[in-house]
């Protein structure tokens, strides 16, 4: 079960990136300041699937998802222990308050957004 959440640290920014994106295609200011609030949002939300993958990690595990079922030679893997855990909270617990610091200040707009989420997820997908 906790196997399958793996995949949902890269999708989550990624698709949080896409909100913001589509913000940016809204001509109400309101609507594309919502979308960039759900953009951070999102970020919160990977550190709380980060929290509950951590007592598996904190026990000792090894996480392991083979995206799509192939094989690691020609498939993509997602390994999740000690160290990739605490660099994955390392890039959320930096980035979430970029986020609220963006937000507040009203200066950025949603492709600001978009590229710290795409940031986000790449980094989250290589450790």
């Amino acid at each position: 079960m906790t196997e399958t959440m793996l995949p949902l640290l890269v999708v989550i920014p990624l698709f949080g990136g896409a909100s913001a994106l589509f913000g940016k295609a809204l001509k109400s200011e309101k609507l594309a300041y919502f979308t960039c609030v759900a953009a951070v949002a999102s970020t919160a939300f990977t550190g709380v699937i980060l929290i509950l993958l951590g007592r598996t990690i904190f026990d000792g595990g090894v996480l392991t998802y083979f995206l799509g079922g192939w094989p690691e030679p020609y498939g993509i893997s997602f390994v999740l222990d000690g160290f990739s855990w605490v660099s994955a909270l390392l890039i959320v617990v930096i980035s979430l308050p970029i986020g609220i610091a963006a937000l507040s200040r009203r200066l950025y707009g949603p492709p600001f957004f978009f590229f710290l989420l795409l940031l986000e997820a790449g980094m989250l997908s290589v450790c």
